[in-house]
């Protein structure tokens, strides 16, 4: 083994004489990307809690990857996001072009991501 073996990225493979080899499931909670380094650094420049709450959004947006989702309870423990640091990241993220919002009075605002905004606009091959 060499010292630099551990940095190699490796994936865990199962084998059975009925399905063959398999790629076993990934275990704990992940951002599904990719993420646009351009979208990221724009999040990164956002005073306070503006970062926290752009990868909650798009973490939320990962797994429903097509329209409008809603800040959850969950997603706020999870990155360490209180109501009044949400509510004061989500119209800086409007400014900064990240998001686009959706309020309805009553009701937690629908935030849809602008980088799956443009991809869904964007022409195919």
């Amino acid at each position: 083994m060499y010292p630099n073996d551990r940095l190699v990225p490796t994936v865990k493979l199962n084998y059975s004489a009925a399905n063959g080899f398999q790629a076993t499931k990934r275990e704990g909670l992940f951002i599904k990307g990719p993420i646009p380094m351009s979208w990221l650094s724009s999040a990164a420049k956002l005073p306070g809690k503006g970062f926290h709450v752009a990868l909650a959004l798009f973490w939320l947006a990962g797994m429903k990857p097509q329209g409008k989702v809603k800040m959850t309870r969950q997603a706020q423990n999870l990155f360490n996001v209180s109501d009044d640091a949400y509510r004061d990241a989500l119209p800086r993220l409007e400014e900064a072009g990240l998001i686009k919002v959706w309020r309805a009075p009553g009701q937690r605002a629908q935030v849809e991501i602008a980088h799956h905004i443009t991809q869904a606009t964007e022409p195919g091959p």
